[in-house]
């Protein structure tokens, strides 16, 4: 049908039914605010082989910055952000890590309180060794280019 299908609310089964359809159809997936479960084991991070599936796919998954999406412990911070960004990267490849957010409600590290926090994160991968070019297809360009393809 065109459509892209989003796995963020879904379930582990229906995650792979989703998976499993649209690698026969040539269908497109994404997850718009999850996160790794290897880092984090709540059951809507998404496992090691759904991110390369999902890569596969030419998919992207949004970083999700829900503190308990983000670690399973009370002392969330800006570093467990960085985790996720940088094993997302890792696993399924930069081309398909963007920024996912969840803003409307969810707590989130007081150091991403808001949209106007996001830049703090630019120097600290940076100086992770992080190119200026990452940094675009983290921020925007993975995501401009799932949607207009």
């Amino acid at each position: 049908l065109g459509i892209a299908v989003d796995l963020s609310h879904a379930s582990t089964q229906s995650a792979d039914d989703i998976f499993d359809i649209a690698e026969s159809k040539n269908g497109r997936v994404l997850a718009t605010h999850s996160n790794a479960y290897s880092l984090c084991r709540h059951t809507r991070n998404l496992t090691d082989a759904r991110l390369r599936r999902l890569a596969a796919l030419d998919g992207i998954v949004g970083v999700n910055l829900y503190v308990r999406f983000l670690s399973e412990t009370d002392d969330c911070t800006m570093d467990d952000v960085l985790r996720h960004i940088e094993y997302l990267a890792e696993v399924a490849g930069e081309d398909h890590v963007a920024l996912g957010a969840d803003w409307d409600g969810a707590d989130v590290p007081a150091e991403l309180a808001d949209i106007s926090c996001m830049t703090k994160l630019i120097p600290l991968l940076t100086e992770k060794g992080y190119s200026s070019a990452f940094l675009d297809k983290l921020f925007f360009g993975n995501a401009l280019r799932f949607v207009t393809n």
